[in-house]
This record gives structure tokens, C-alpha cells and sequence, in this order.
């Protein structure tokens, strides 16, 4: 499923993300995304080499993969080392990663993370 996908689901399907057992994954999502400046960030898929990407060049990255794997992030344009932190959208947990810098940064997810979907936020703290 693409990084936006269920908003293209059936409206049976769409409805059924409504349903009070979902509350959790919602609330988690929006936890996440309030701590992005999404509305800064472009599509910016050829930064990564597998999953979606989206990016404020320089500033701030969203990776999202559907199923954990390692993969490759280019940075071009950073100042300093961005803070970055894995992010589980199911849970909501977070784990921080190393600073990432200008090049190509080759990225494991955590090894107790490995199926499902998975996010990493470079350059914004979160919350």
C-alpha cells in the first residue's frame, strides 16, 4: 500500500478505519505528523532506494516503507547532522537514530521492528 493509498480505498473499506479499534493507529499517525512540516516536504522518491520519500531539501525527510528493510537515504544541502528517529505507525513508539549528513546514508530498521510498515523523520524532533 502506498504511503496514501487507503484514501483511494472503497467506501466500505475507507469507513472501516473509522471504527473505534483503529482510534490507537489514528492517534498515532496524527502525533507523527504533527511533529513533520509535511506541508513544507514535496515527493522526493529518487532520495531513497526503496519505499516513498518525502522532502523540505536541506531541512526535513519522511521516509515510509510498507514493509521494514534496509534501504539508502541521499542527503544534499545539510548544514549540520539532522536528528532522525524511526517511527512504528502502528504504536506510535520511536527510536532515535544516529545524526545523518550530506551523502548517501545506508539505514537498518530495528531488528524487533521487522514486519509492517515503518517511517523514519529526519530533521524534526518529534514529539
Amino acid at each position: 500500500m502506498a504511503l496514501f493509498d487507503f484514501m483511494k480505498r472503497k467506501p466500505a473499506e475507507a469507513r472501516s478505519l473509522a471504527k473505534p479499534k483503529y482510534a490507537p493507529v489514528r492517534a498515532a499517525m496524527r502525533a507523527f505528523f504533527e511533529g513533520a512540516g509535511y506541508w513544507r516536504m514535496k515527493p522526493a522518491n529518487e532520495l531513497v532506494s526503496a519505499g516513498y520519500c518525502l522532502a523540505d531539501p536541506g531541512r526535513e525527510y519522511v521516509v515510509f516503507l510498507n514493509q521494514a528493510q534496509p534501504f539508502s537515504l541521499r542527503l544534499a544541502g545539510v548544514r549540520k547532522p539532522l536528528k532522525a528517529q524511526w517511527y512504528q505507525p502502528f504504536t506510535g513508539q520511536r527510536r532515535d537514530v544516529d545524526p545523518l549528513a550530506n551523502g548517501t546514508n545506508h539505514l537498518s530498521p530495528p531488528a524487533d521492528w521487522s514486519s509492517g510498515p515503518i517511517a523514519l523523520q529526519v530533521g524534526r524532533s518529534g514529539r
